[in-house]
């Protein structure tokens, strides 16, 4: 749903009553794996000569399984593509933990972020409460992301 347009958002809206946001795989792919690359290229050539040295070993062997780690949490959400980001009547869920009502929602903010890291944030009524960060890992088009949650804040909200 990420790469589509507003009007297909929306039918969706109508048709099921929620709209899901499957993690991009190009999106989410970009920035952790080019991290993990460089890390990896900086340490693993000394990955050897650590191994030989007593000292170093278990520093070896502690890296050598953060890698892995990470290597298996990022094919895992690549293949399941998760955590998802669900628009519904109830409200914006984030994943199975981050949820903001339409009730709590003060406003949507506005776009920012360098062009391949943008966010949009989800300002919530309660001014101690935390904003509820969506990214280009989710939906390509954030700024029609952001006008699309807009329209939809306006229908959920009562009339006066």
């Amino acid at each position: 749903m990420g790469e589509r347009l507003p009007e297909a958002w929306m039918v969706e809206w109508h048709r099921n009553g929620r709209v899901e946001f499957p993690l991009r795989r190009w999106g989410f792919s970009m920035f952790p794996v080019l991290y993990l690359a460089a890390f990896a290229l900086f340490t693993a050539g000394r990955l050897p000569d650590m191994l030989d040295d007593g000292a170093w070993r278990y520093l070896a062997y502690l890296l050598i399984a953060g890698y892995v780690g990470i290597a298996v949490m990022i094919v895992w959400q690549l293949v399941t593509q998760r955590p998802v980001v669900v628009v519904d009547h109830r409200g914006i869920h984030v994943g199975h933990r981050r949820f903001m009502a339409w009730s709590e929602i003060g406003s949507i903010g506005f776009v920012a972020g360098p062009k391949l890291a943008r966010q949009l944030p989800v300002q919530p009524k309660n001014v101690w409460a935390k904003n509820l960060v969506l990214t280009q890992q989710h939906v390509n088009d954030l700024s029609a992301f952001r006008l699309w949650l807009g329209e939809l804040l306006e229908e959920q909200r009562p009339n006066p």
